[in-house]
């Protein structure tokens, strides 16, 4: 029968507080540092761990508490999430969900202004793989170059922009190169415009140099 002081530790051992020491990423485990005692290498929560799982360990020195059944530190499991001083939490008001990553990206989502909003570093790319195809439905402003390697088919006229008979565009190029303020769209304010006035702003168009550098050029 295990002696007083034996239930006692075992007791204060069930739930312990530490800070991670060591990452084993390839085992999915770690090891605690819970005040004098350096555990050995333990498995920590996640959100999903089935047929759908997720992957996002823990950091050095991330806060957690440590549960051991028996009170044997040794057959633990970690349990991370905790904030800290040198790990505050991201945010302090109650409608957003944020979510900040260690190179300083940050993905916001608020409830209270119904906004979604991805901030990538420096560098930074978003990449979606849909071999079904990719929808979006409502308006669409872009600030920045839009390059397509194929046609762009617009409106209910399905005008395509390869094939559509407009003066000042020139095809010398199999990859698809807009530069705005292009047919289809208001040079003053790079919006599109409707299927009359893009008619009636092609008769306007001035036919470009044939020795320009091949691409699609829009005047």
């Amino acid at each position: 029968m295990p002696t007083l002081p034996t239930l006692l530790r075992r007791l204060e051992n069930l739930i312990r507080p530490g800070t991670i020491a060591e990452l084993d990423p390839a085992t999915a485990r770690c090891r605690v540092q819970t005040g004098n005692l350096l555990t050995t290498c333990l498995p920590f929560f996640t959100l999903n761990a089935g047929e759908d799982s997720t992957w996002h360990p823990p950091s050095l020195d991330e806060q957690c508490v440590i549960l051991s059944y028996s009170g044997n530190p040794e057959t633990g499991f970690v349990l991370i999430g905790l904030y800290s001083d040198r790990y505050p939490a991201p945010d302090n008001s109650s409608t957003p969900h944020r979510r900040r990553y260690r190179d300083g990206a940050v993905v916001d989502y608020d409830t209270a202004t119904h906004t979604l909003i991805a901030t990538l570093p420096d560098g930074g790319q978003i990449v979606a793989n849909a071999p079904g195809g990719m929808r979006l439905i409502g308006d669409l402003e872009v600030d920045g170059l839009i390059t397509a390697t194929q046609d762009v088919i617009a409106g209910e006229q399905k005008i395509s922009l390869t094939t559509h008979k407009t003066a000042g565009i020139q095809k010398t190029h199999q990859r698809l190169r807009l530069t705005c303020p292009m047919t289809g769209m208001n040079a003053g304010t790079s919006r599109a415009l409707s299927s009359n006035a893009h008619l009636r702003h092609s008769e306007r168009i001035t036919p470009i140099d044939p020795e320009i550098t091949p691409r699609y050029l829009c005047f």
